[in-house]
């Protein structure tokens, strides 16, 4: 979980580096709070159904991540859809920081993962 805040971490004071060159216009500052906010619940949610399926067996464990992984897209490209349609945002910036920290949070679940699974194999 402490790589998760050293990305959020990053994450804010890169957005606070970048907005303060904009002076905080709201659609940016809109952009970049929505992203953040967005895949940090996507991890927070991916992270709680780990810890509920790490002991499953194989088969089960596979069924049950890449289900949730597949609802989780889902539910992520209503939300984008939501956001980009209702919220004051810079579509660009939303679209560009959310895929960014994605990807970095997406890595880290592997790393997550892989430690866990490592772990339990060991006991």
């Amino acid at each position: 979980m402490s790589g998760i805040l050293l990305i959020l971490f990053v994450f804010i004071l890169i957005s606070f580096l970048y907005l303060q060159g904009s002076g905080f216009e709201t659609a940016r500052l809109n952009s970049m709070v929505f992203a953040g906010g967005i895949a940090f619940l996507n991890i927070i949610v991916s992270f709680l159904i780990l810890q509920v399926i790490i002991d499953f067996p194989q088969d089960r464990f596979n069924k049950y991540f890449f289900g949730s992984m597949a609802v989780r897209l889902i539910l992520l490209i209503v939300i984008i859809l939501t956001v980009l349609k209702n919220a004051e945002v810079i579509d660009f910036v939303f679209i560009t920081a959310l895929i960014i920290l994605h990807f970095s949070m997406q890595i880290w679940e592997v790393f997550f993962l892989n430690m866990k699974l490592n772990r339990k194999q060991t006991a």
